[in-house]
């Protein structure tokens, strides 16, 4: 086991992601009939699980197209309909049957910090014939970053790593014949445009098809499809065993960045697990530092008016949203509770970028665990589903605070954050500056025409800080080469002047409308201009 504290951290959550997905495949649909207590999973695989519905998108679609995770997704209607138990279930000591049945299922101790099993060898998935320990001293270990192992059958594979494993996954889903739902591509099946992108991901199909001209073959079912064998391995031998050269043998499509990305792990899920558990590991962090996360904090009635706070906002973003159709956000920590990264239609660089606050990602987060009323509720009262991707780059996210915070300046007529922070700046950096917690700064009292439900009062410093700008899907990414990194920087320069052109035509057209009502003229273009 590592020694390093954070390297340590990492190794478990790996751990727990491996319980996750075998406890997961375990599940049938007659388990949602049985009582909580008993079926209720160890708090690790729930720290996975939770992470894992943090992706919408993915977790709605994965409960639609793959037979295998539906189970998962009937028990957690459950567990939405069990919230206000849960706390009493996690702090009780588990039932035996409880403790039985995860055993027999996944084949580990149900206490996680039972490590005493963990040097066992196990099955590396989509290969059980090949069995493996999680660590070993030459650093080759399933959960270890240099895994490596001979391969067990006979194929131009000289070893089995974890890009290998995820390109067999890619393989055999272009492999699969048949109408069943898991016969099309992962992120075309749950969309905007799910007609035309499911099209479009057969298309891509099709053409790795033609390039191996191997016969159709396996029988045709509703429910599961069946993997052509040959011509998954052709597949496989024809790319060199390498994500990279599949890609380019599936031909040009705006789908393809979110195919690939649900390749990046050999999992049955769509999401790599391990880093979404780390990076919202981050964001409970800072949960913990407003002392949102302490035992009874929220116990007293005037407490409560923080979370009533978060939830109001809440509904302020989702009102923002629903008047920008094609729309990018990024959250605060309060409303994120309730919103993180948010995205429009199936283009990922939709035209309005926003920032959404620490205060607002709490509450969308709680909105997320209720999958079925969230997708329900974004169809409602937004008129679209929305996803929350934290995977976003700071070059992208640097251009997104400032038509955050006049977009819902010029909607309610207050500010969006309240933490006191500098803004703007040039770089994600200098426009999400840390919390301060502790800070002598103090933030000056409202004024009466600020004050809203939207609107914090300055007394609490806790809801001030909420408001600050959340950093919780910000994800750095290195640049292959300083040219691509200024290329980068170009572009999303380029968009933000385009944003901002928009948003002062979207002001002269608003102007134009309110003075038509009152009977007079404006020209737009002089609004524009001024």
């Amino acid at each position: 086991m590592p020694g390093n504290q954070e390297k340590r951290w990492a190794w478990f959550v790996g751990l727990a992601v491996e319980r996750f997905e075998r406890w997961a495949r375990s599940l049938r649909s007659k388990d949602a009939l049985q009582p909580l207590e008993d079926t209720l999973p160890p708090l690790d695989v729930i720290m996975v699980r939770h992470s894992y519905m943090l992706n919408p998108r993915w977790y709605t679609e994965g409960g639609q197209r793959i037979l295998a995770c539906k189970p998962l997704v009937e028990l957690g209607h459950v567990f939405a309909k069990e919230l206000h138990g849960l706390p009493a279930l996690l702090n009780a000591t588990p039932t035996e049957t409880r403790i039985d049945t995860f055993y027999i299922r996944v084949g580990v101790p149900f206490d996680p910090c039972c490590f005493s099993e963990l040097n066992q060898e196990d099955p590396v998935p989509q290969m059980p014939r090949l069995l493996y320990p999680y660590m070993n001293d030459s650093g080759s270990g399933y959960l270890q970053a240099g895994f490596s192992a001979p391969c067990p059958v006979q194929s131009g594979c000289p070893l089995v790593t974890k890009e290998t494993l995820c390109v067999r996954k890619l393989a055999e889903n272009l492999s699969r014949q048949g109408m069943a739902p898991d016969s099309y591509l992962p992120g075309t099946y749950f969309t905007e445009s799910r007609a035309a992108d499911q099209k479009a991901g057969m298309e891509l199909v099709a053409n790795v098809k033609a390039k191996h001209k191997v016969a159709v073959k396996g029988l045709m079912t509703q429910n599961e499809s069946t993997v052509d064998e040959e011509l998954c391995l052709n597949i496989l031998e024809g790319a060199n065993f390498k994500l990279d050269e599949i890609r380019g043998h599936l031909g040009r499509s705006k789908l393809l960045g979110r195919i690939m990305s649900a390749h990046s792990t050999p999992m049955i899920h769509s999401v790599e697990l391990v880093g979404a558990v780390l990076r919202q590991s981050s964001f409970v962090q800072k949960m913990s530092r407003l002392g949102w996360t302490r035992p009874g904090f929220f116990d007293h009635p005037e407490d409560e008016v923080v979370l009533r706070q978060a939830i109001a906002r809440y509904h302020a973003f989702l009102d923002l949203m629903s008047s920008s159709p094609a729309s990018f956000f990024v959250p605060t920590l309060d409303i994120e509770g309730c919103i993180t990264n948010v995205t429009w239609g199936s283009d990922p660089d939709s035209p309005i970028q926003r920032l959404l606050e620490n205060d607002i990602v709490l509450v969308w987060h709680t909105h997320q665990i209720m999958n079925a009323k969230y997708e329900s509720d974004c169809m409602q009262y937004v008129r679209r589903f929305i996803d929350h991707d934290d995977k976003v780059d700071g070059v992208r996210l640097s251009s997104a605070l400032n038509f955050t915070c006049r977009a819902w300046k010029d909607r309610f007529g207050v500010p969006y954050s309240r933490c006191g922070c500098p803004l703007p700046g040039d770089t994600i950096g200098q426009l999400l500056s840390r919390l301060l917690l502790g800070s002598s700064r103090s933030h000056p009292t409202d004024t009466p025409e600020v004050q809203s439900q939207i609107s914090p009062p300055g007394a609490r410093q806790d809801m001030l800080l909420a408001t600050h700008a959340s950093e919780h899907n910000a994800v750095t990414f290195t640049s292959r080469n300083t040219r691509a990194l200024e290329m980068a920087v170009t572009r999303h320069r380029e968009h933000a002047k385009r944003m901002e052109r928009r948003v002062e035509r979207g002001r002269a057209k608003a102007k134009e409308r309110k003075a038509i009502e009152k009977g007079g003229t404006v020209n737009s273009e002089e609004e524009c201009e001024s």
